[in-house]
């Protein structure tokens, strides 16, 4: 039960955080006049956010509590910042770099490139957006993880089955369409 919990609460935090990058994606797109071409999903979320956070807390846990894997990282508050931030920079730039070039060779899909960047490898990976996702990430786990985390944990599990059992079978729907 306690782990079909876990499971079920970590998943409302990554379609929360997948909603806020799309929301952030599309902020961004009509503030610089630039038209955002959706190339898979058709929901409001973009999952590499969401996922970026979730592996982020199952490898590092939060800044408070930091861990690699099951190594407790036990220094004072102030490095375990710089090194969250330095650990998650590194995690989401491989994810960007996994999931681009994924979607490039599977689907043909470029989802996104960052040609026109500075240091930039294989258009899917760069310097400036690599200190972005490090800096967010540290930001939103320092800060919010935990208040958000708990509040969902805190539903019955009942309530989280009915939140989660429809979103997940809109989101198999959504790429059963998008792949055939």
């Amino acid at each position: 039960m306690m782990i079909m919990k876990k499971i079920l609460t970590l998943y409302l935090v990554f379609l929360l955080i997948s909603f806020i990058g799309f929301l952030y994606e599309y902020s961004l797109a009509y503030m610089l006049n630039y038209d955002l071409d959706r190339n898979f999903l058709n929901l409001p979320i973009c999952p590499i956010y969401g996922s970026g956070v979730i592996i982020s807390y199952l490898i590092f846990d939060t800044p408070k509590n930091m861990r690699i894997f099951n190594y407790k990282i036990k220094y004072n508050h102030k490095i375990k910042l710089y090194l969250y931030f330095l650990f998650t920079s590194i995690s989401a730039t491989i994810l960007e770099y996994i999931i681009g070039t994924y979607f490039e060779k599977v689907f043909d899909i470029v989802l996104w490139n960052y040609n026109e960047l500075l240091f930039t490898f294989n258009k899917y990976c760069s310097l400036i957006p690599s200190i972005g996702w490090g800096i967010l990430i540290t930001i939103f786990m320092n800060i919010y993880f935990d208040r958000i985390y708990n509040r969902f944990y805190n539903y019955r599990l009942e309530s989280l089955i009915i939140i989660t059992l429809p979103s997940l079978i809109l989101i198999l729907i959504d790429l059963i369409f998008t792949i055939f």
